[in-house]
């Protein structure tokens, strides 16, 4: 019974030291940890090669695709989508699927008219059968340049 008794005294003492070591007080990383949140003060840091873009497409008086994105004055983005479907993306969700969007563009300032249109209306997988298409982008240069259709 003695031994039963010390046996199970070992053993406590054995799992009690080995929890007592694994909360020990661990160094801190050489870094800062912080989460990263989209939030409406976002900061601009380049993120395409233009700084303002929107993007009206009308098929009927009642059914009208929307894209507005831009930097403000105090450097902050601003992001909206009204699609077709009555449904409207605000802000990091908006920002988030327009950045996967922005990224496919290889257009630029100096790109012909038709081809910013063709491939604004691709990467955006819109019907080529509306009324009006209109888009303007303020590019990272300064220059602003209109799209019609």
């Amino acid at each position: 019974m003695r031994a039963f008794l010390m046996m199970i005294s070992i053993f406590t003492l054995t799992a009690c030291g080995s929890e007592s070591y694994n909360q020990q007080a661990r160094p801190a990383p050489p870094f800062e940890i912080t989460d990263v949140h989209y939030n409406d003060s976002l900061e601009y840091d380049q993120f395409f090669n233009f700084t303002s873009f929107h993007l009206k497409v009308d098929y009927r008086e009642d059914l009208t695709f929307t894209v507005n994105y831009e930097i403000d004055p105090a450097n902050q983005i601003k992001a909206n989508i009204e699609e077709l479907n009555n449904v409207e993306l605000r802000d990091e969700e908006a920002f988030n699927q327009l950045s996967t969007t922005f990224n496919g563009f290889t257009f630029n300032e100096y790109t012909k008219e038709d081809e910013v249109i063709d491939e604004v209306i691709e990467t955006f997988d819109l019907d080529p059968d509306f009324n009006t298409f209109e888009l303007a982008v303020e590019y990272e240069n300064g220059e602003r340049n209109s799209y019609y259709k």
